[in-house]
């Protein structure tokens, strides 16, 4: 009884968070808003709240993962736990895959990008190299820079959560391929 009680409350902490997320993301926009309009305004409380959701989205995956926790321990000994441990595998190796197949895209287009800079005709000291591209119907114009501009606009964007999923699902399945699924099969041969 207490694993269905403890189940509930984490389901519910986990609706809250996801909430949150929506209200965080909603301050964002109008914190940008606010920037445009006026350019005194420190972009300081904006990266407070991005610090925030990043908080947040772990406190999402540490409460998934505390539900699945106690959703095992209420099945550990039923006949559903072989049911609940296959679905897991199942889960934990696709989210292995579809990481690993975005940080390799991810990687591919980084490289194309690379490959395909101008870096001889009209670019300007600062820059390594630019680029024109069309895909989808639009038109990109893309600057590498030698070194880091003077001033980095607010709306830089990083790529580094591909790699970093991708490595966290690498300890992950590692993790659940050598204790998970193998520590009942060692312990009988011990005992």
């Amino acid at each position: 009884m207490s694993g269905v009680i403890l189940l509930s409350v984490l389901f519910c902490i986990l609706i809250m968070l996801v909430i949150l997320t929506y209200y965080l993301r909603n301050m964002t926009i109008q914190r940008m808003a606010d920037e445009e309009l006026d350019d005194n305004i420190s972009p300081l409380s904006r990266i407070n709240i991005v610090t925030t959701q990043t908080f947040v989205t772990t406190a999402i995956i540490l409460t998934t993962i505390g539900m699945l926790v106690s959703l095992y321990v209420m099945l550990r000994g039923t006949v559903w736990e072989g049911h609940f441990m296959e679905w897991l595998n199942i889960i934990v190796r696709l989210m292995h895959i579809t990481f690993g197949i975005a940080w390799i895209g991810a990687s591919f287009y980084f490289v194309f990008l690379e490959n395909a800079l101008n870096r001889t005709k009209n670019v300007r000291e600062e820059l390594a190299g630019n680029l024109w591209a069309i895909h989808g119907g639009g038109f990109y114009y893309l600057e590498k820079y030698k070194v880091a501009p003077r001033t980095i606009p607010n709306t830089c964007i990083g790529l580094s959560m591909k790699p970093t999923l991708h490595g966290s699902q690498d300890f992950v399945c590692c993790s659940w391929c050598i204790t998970l699924m193998q520590l009942p099969f060692l312990l009988t041969k011990i005992f």
